[in-house]
């Protein structure tokens, strides 16, 4: 007779790895754009509200993206899901996010 501990654990499948690696990609293309508003700014000929507004508004989605990648690598993580090169590269990159937005 079989028994019940000798068979392999399966793991639920879930989509976690895709979502985490597009709110990575979002938060990129935040940080992207942050750059080229702040960039592009000239206090001479532009509204300085208008700037303080849209670079706080893409600093909250960017945010945004970013804790919610992070809860669906977490998610991915906790069920046990196989870690390719999209974990590492969602990994990293958030980290390396987290930190040039902290640092600015």
């Amino acid at each position: 007779m079989k028994d019940i501990l000798d068979q392999p654990e399966v793991f639920p499948e879930s989509n976690y790895r895709r979502w985490y690696f597009r709110f990575f990609l979002y938060a990129s293309i935040m940080t992207i754009a942050q750059f080229a508003i702040a960039y592009f700014f000239d206090p001479g000929s532009h509204n300085i509200e208008r700037f303080a507004r849209n670079y706080k508004l893409y600093t909250i989605m960017l945010w945004s993206c970013l804790i919610a990648s992070a809860y669906f690598l977490s998610k991915s993580h906790g069920n046990h899901e196989e870690k390719g090169p999209l974990f590492t590269v969602t990994l990293i990159g958030i980290l390396l996010l987290t930190a040039i937005n902290l640092l600015l």
